[in-house]
């Protein structure tokens, strides 16, 4: 049984490929490795009104988001409670004019107040319990019926 030379000539194409991306990047770098993000570069977001399942008296998502925060020495001020919902609910998703008024504003709000004492935001990280945003607005015209 034979083996088919086009897709063994693609597989070893990629794996040198790799490869070489790698060496040349190895050798791209010189003296100590670099942080490529800074602990002081991220946002966290998490669902304030996420219910608490393990009686601590917060939300599930706030536990996720510090412990993540904790383990990755990102500042308590880049953690970012956001009340998702109405009530304290599990929501599948968020429809979007209730995620630009929920999520994407206060999160433009904090990055403001961040930027204003000098820190810049690159990275965004949403933990568990944020929804993602459903049914984003229509940008091409409906059609006619």
């Amino acid at each position: 049984m034979s083996l088919p030379v086009r897709p063994l000539l693609t597989v070893i194409g990629l794996i040198l490929a790799v490869w070489f991306v790698r060496a040349v990047g190895s050798n791209a770098q010189t003296g100590a490795p670099q942080e490529w993000v800074t602990p002081q570069e991220v946002l966290v977001l998490f669902n304030a009104r996420w219910p608490d399942e393990d009686g601590n008296y917060r939300s599930d998502s706030q536990d996720v988001a510090e412990y993540y925060a904790a383990r990755r020495g990102i500042p308590r001020e880049h953690l970012l409670g956001l009340a998702v919902t109405e009530r304290q609910s599990k929501p599948d998703n968020l429809a979007y004019p209730d995620f630009f008024r929920r999520v994407l504003v206060p999160t433009r709000q904090r990055l403001a107040e961040l930027a204003t004492r000098g820190t810049h935001i690159h990275y965004i990280v949403t933990c568990y319990g944020m929804p993602p945003c459903g049914n984003p607005p229509s940008t091409t015209p409906a059609a006619a019926p």
